[in-house]
């Protein structure tokens, strides 16, 4: 069945009218104000709704403008670099601006969606969001929305700080909540929203700390999937060709109960790439984007697991917080330059050198030639003067003792040369080490897969 709106106009010239009539924002006076906590999505549209009913808002934001942000977010890739008060999660924009920009949801519980589709629309978006079935912009168009938007607030007389983290409230006698502290030292006065999205735990370990009630929830944890877009759209389109010239790159849902958890796909990305998106130095988290025009080769998908309160012990209502930034914090990742960071001009450390149970790690990508030369790698280990020496460049995976030094390499889980996609697991206890390559996936030949060989 297919949902069809069509305008017929006989005899009579076709009106300039609009799918979602525009709102006409005036300029607000000084005498009522509202602070909102937050330039992400929430605050943005609090703001715009404030001017409507007449209210000055002052938008209080953590991290820089939509444009300057860019080059924070830039440096978490290209330099493992990340500024608590600027990166994917927080600037302008929030976590939305440069994640893909969909517009749907699963939620029941949820005001005028054309609406908010108007605004966007209004703001810079394309005209489709007010037609398509699952609306999306784009995380190369979003950024210069989110700038109207912020160009409609100012114009209208409202007021956008950045760089003005909030970490305090002002609470009267009758434990009113009058205003606002922050770490500039400013202070605002007025009715608060809180516009903070979840990565904000600061703020809710203040509020925690200011005696404020609160009421844990659930979270969801999980992994993000990606395969070939090209195998996506062959599943969905039922058709060993895949989606063809004119159909859309497709998506998919995924939705089931197992042992009366829910488990469930969160933010398909289409077309997309998988970015960095910790908050915090020393962190690993990830999350999905998909630029307007979906032409990546690769998918990605979230595929998260329900995880509820009385699953995580004791009775703090932030220990899901608690919960979620300890396995953000396993496992920090750590990189060093290859021959394609440098021609791609991203400025990674040639080498790195870890300690762990007593025994020093070298990290390097093992440019050398021939590859995976154990002469030169052993070079490489003793200019470093490490124990085990970590190295790449060769995609084939590998483990040697030379002159009482481990050298490994892990192989290539994506671009494996004339090997199965592997990745490394070792282990070290007590300075006892321990190895071990594991395929994943197919095999990438059958000439490869040396099982079929053997005898019974």
């Amino acid at each position: 069945m297919v949902n069809l709106k069509v305008r017929a106009y006989i005899d009579e010239p076709m009106k300039d009218d609009y799918l979602v009539p525009p709102i006409k924002y005036k300029r607000v006076k000084g005498d009522r104000q509202a602070i909102v906590v937050g330039a992400g999505p929430g605050g943005l549209f609090a703001a715009l709704r404030l001017i409507e009913l007449g209210v000055k808002p002052i938008v209080l934001e953590r991290g820089k403008n939509v444009k300057d942000r860019r080059l924070d977010v830039a440096a978490i890739s290209r330099q493992g670099k990340v500024d608590p008060d600027s990166n994917y999660c927080f600037g302008e924009g929030g976590a939305g601006a440069y994640s893909d920009g969909k517009l749907y949801t699963r939620s029941k519980k949820r005001g005028s969606v054309d609406r908010i589709l108007g605004i966007f629309h209004q703001h810079g978006a394309s005209e489709n969001i007010l037609i398509d079935a699952h609306p999306h912009i784009g995380s190369d168009k979003l950024p210069g929305i989110i700038e109207n938007m912020r160009n409609t607030i100012l114009d209208c007389g409202g007021e956008v700080h950045f760089m003005t983290r909030v970490n305090g409230l002002k609470i009267n006698e009758s434990h009113e909540v009058v205003g606002v502290k922050c770490v500039t030292g400013e202070e605002f006065d007025g009715p608060v929203i809180l516009a903070t999205g979840h990565s904000a735990r600061d703020v809710y370990q203040m509020l925690f700390d200011a005696g404020i009630s609160m009421e844990e929830k659930g979270i969801a944890v999980g992994v993000r999937l990606e395969h070939p877009q090209h195998i996506i759209d062959q599943i969905q389109y039922h058709k060993s060709g895949g989606r063809g010239d004119y159909l859309p790159a497709a998506e998919y849902s995924f939705v089931t109960q197992i042992d009366d958890r829910g488990v469930y796909s969160f933010c398909m990305c289409p077309g997309g790439i998988v970015v960095p998106a910790a908050s915090e130095p020393g962190q690993l988290v990830v999350n999905g984007m998909s630029p307007s025009t979906r032409g990546s080769y690769w998918a990605n998908s979230g595929m998260v697991v329900q995880i509820n309160p009385e699953d995580i012990e004791g009775n703090n209502p932030l220990r899901g917080l608690q919960y979620q930034e300890e396995l953000e914090s396993l496992a920090p990742v750590m990189a060093v330059q290859g021959n394609m960071d440098r021609v791609n001009g991203i400025d990674l450390p040639k080498a790195k050198v870890i300690e762990a149970e007593g025994l020093k790690i070298g990290i390097v990508h093992g440019e050398v030639y021939p590859r995976a030369d154990s002469d030169q790698l052993l070079y490489l280990a003793k200019e470093l003067n490490v124990d085990i020496l970590v190295s790449g460049h060769s995609h084939q995976p590998k483990i040697e003792q030379k002159e009482g030094i481990l050298l490994l390499n892990p192989g290539s889980p994506i671009v494996p040369r004339l090997a199965d996609r592997t990745v490394m697991l070792l282990e070290i206890d007590n300075r006892q080490v321990d190895v071990e390559i594991v395929k994943i996936g197919a095999p990438v030949c059958s000439a490869l897969d040396f099982d079929q060989y053997k005898r019974d």
